[in-house]
């Protein structure tokens, strides 16, 4: 049985800098790798890691275009774990433009997959104005607060303060 050396994230960034400057193409395990860095030990600010790996990945020579781009999708998701919607905004940007490059739209994702990604987004910030109006028709259709609160998730007192406005 072969275990998986863990590197410091250090020595991958470096590799694939490396790899990048001199057009080589990473291995799969590398490009990996470079998703995983977050998870690595290391010593920098985690907003300036994503975007240095996001770049590394986008100007990465991987000669299967598909993986490529699943790739990109992947980092956005690691990005999603560590930075709010509006703070991952520019790097996501930056990342679509190799999605272009491939003739592929970008942000095009499955229900499942876009309603878990919403999810995310709107624990990490809050409570969205879209579920407050929701609780809000539900209130003014009679419902109970206990079927609001199964319905959209929220807390009680929340939707006792949506109630009183």
């Amino acid at each position: 049985m072969q275990f998986y050396k863990v590197k410091a994230s250090s020595e991958t960034l470096n590799v694939v800098r490396n790899k990048n400057e001199n057009n080589i193409p990473l291995t799969d395990n590398e490009a990996i790798d470079l998703l995983i860095v977050p998870d690595m030990t290391h010593n920098l600010d985690i907003r300036e890691l994503l975007e240095m790996t996001s770049k590394l990945l986008r100007d990465a020579k991987i000669p299967d275009r598909e993986f490529h781009c699943d790739l990109i999708d992947c980092q956005k998701k690691v990005m999603q774990r560590f930075l709010k919607k509006d703070e991952r905004k520019e790097m996501e940007n930056m990342l679509n433009l190799k999605a272009i490059d491939y003739g592929l739209e970008p942000n095009v994702t499955g229900f499942e997959e876009a309603v878990n990604l919403s999810y995310l987004d709107g624990k990490r910030e809050g409570i969205s104005e879209g579920i407050e109006d929701t609780a809000k028709n539900l209130i003014e259709l009679g419902s109970s607060d206990e079927f609001i609160a199964k319905a959209t998730k929220l807390d009680l007192k929340i939707i006792q303060q949506l109630r009183n406005e």
